[in-house]
């Protein structure tokens, strides 16, 4: 205990909330309230544009998947997204990936942004990533894409998401 309670007591607990929480839900709000509510009313336009369009926001894969990969060769993963009335800017698609292990956390997970490439016919949107896997052995991944803004107060706040 005499080593613990210096570094698990209500000081460092308040602490830690003003930094992780306050801090930025403050500054979001400084935000938000610049140049008569401007901020305010951007993110309210946009979150209202995401509900309308989200329902019909697709994910594909449009590569193979390889069965082996030998250590230090790179990965290349293609989707394409069908964003309805969204623009590639609106949306994060991401890579999720970990060595796999009986019981996988969600925190034991590498994210990597796919990049915008163009639009395919069909008003699907291209995205492309290449990555070199930074571990050997066998791994798990999972494609997802969701609403982004920089305005969110979290990049998951709006709740939506599609996983490929």
């Amino acid at each position: 205990m005499t080593s613990l309670l210096p570094r698990y007591n209500s000081t460092r607990m308040v602490d830690e909330y003003v930094k992780k929480f306050y801090l930025p839900a403050s500054n979001k709000g400084v935000l938000y309230t610049e140049n008569n509510f401007d901020g305010a009313k951007n993110i309210a336009a946009w979150k209202s544009k995401i509900r309308n369009a989200w329902h019909s926001v697709t994910l594909r894969r449009l590569d193979t998947p390889d069965e082996r990969v030998c250590f230090n060769e790179a990965l290349n993963f293609k989707v394409a997204a069908k964003l309805n009335s969204l623009e590639p800017e609106d949306v994060i698609i991401e890579l999720l990936i970990c060595r796999q292990f009986d019981i996988t956390k969600l925190c034991d997970f590498k994210h990597f942004r796919f990049k915008f490439t163009g639009i395919k016919q069909s008003d699907e949107h291209l995205f492309e990533l290449k990555i070199v896997p930074e571990l050997c052995g066998k791994q798990e991944y999972y494609i997802r894409i969701y609403p982004y803004h920089p305005l969110l107060t979290h990049p998951l706040e709006m709740g939506m998401m599609v996983w490929l």
